[in-house]
């Protein structure tokens, strides 16, 4: 990583089937991301982040890394949608597709990465509603949807999120009431977790539109109270 290399990812890449650890981040490398990685069956973590790759998807090749435990791509100039077949990759534990131009729905598939614990969507262009099956990510401790085009109202699944300690909301569309559920994990997250919770319901409200079921709730939410 950060080592200034340039040029394209050769397409040769792909014969090292036994390389665990594929670190490319912050260079300068351009061409198409290379669907060839999508041979190396024992990859673990695969880091592209901070390229200048060509404009478009995620090559869907990447979907048979079924090893991978990371896997990093912001800020590479992403395209089109979240693939569906993203479920697949069930050893996933972090995920990393922030500042791209990704766009339509969060696919429901997501909600089958059961090892996931880091999200972060942030600054890309998705729309539609945030799937009620995210709120089978029991293992998530971080999640960030911040900066896109999200419409509807929060799934009261998401208050099953007892491991999370940074939930991001701010700067999209949403709208209708913060659920129950949320709250309450609102307050599980600050008796539990303490002063490491970072639970945004303050910017949901500001910036999504979305009323408070309860003071209490947003107690602490002074543009709210």
């Amino acid at each position: 990583s950060g080592n200034r290399h340039m040029g394209s990812i050769p397409p040769l890449l792909g014969h090292l089937t036994l390389l665990e650890t594929l670190r490319l981040a912050r260079n300068r490398l351009s061409g198409p991301l290379a669907s060839e990685i999508g041979n190396l069956g024992s990859l673990q973590f695969l880091d592209l982040s901070e390229n200048g790759f060509d404009n478009g998807p995620i090559p869907i090749q990447f979907m048979n890394l079924s090893n991978l435990n990371g896997l990093e791509l912001a800020r590479t100039k992403l395209t089109g949608s979240i693939p569906n077949s993203i479920g697949r990759l069930e050893n996933l534990s972090g995920l990393t597709l922030e500042g791209n131009s990704l766009m339509h729905a969060i696919p429901s598939e997501m909600g089958k990465l059961s090892q996931l614990k880091f999200l972060d969507l942030n600054t890309n262009l998705l729309t539609g509603a945030v799937p009620s099956e995210m709120g089978q990510l029991i293992r998530l401790t971080s999640l960030d949807i911040t900066y896109n085009r999200l419409s509807g109202s929060l799934p009261s699944s998401l208050g099953g999120l007892y491991s999370i300690k940074s939930l991001l909301f701010r700067r999209n569309n949403l709208r209708g009431e913060i659920p129950l559920e949320i709250c309450n994990l609102w307050d599980y997250a600050l008796e539990e977790l303490g002063q490491t919770s970072r639970l945004d319901i303050c910017d949901y409200i500001t910036f999504g539109g979305a009323s408070c079921p309860t003071k209490e709730c947003c107690r602490n939410c002074p543009d709210y109270l």
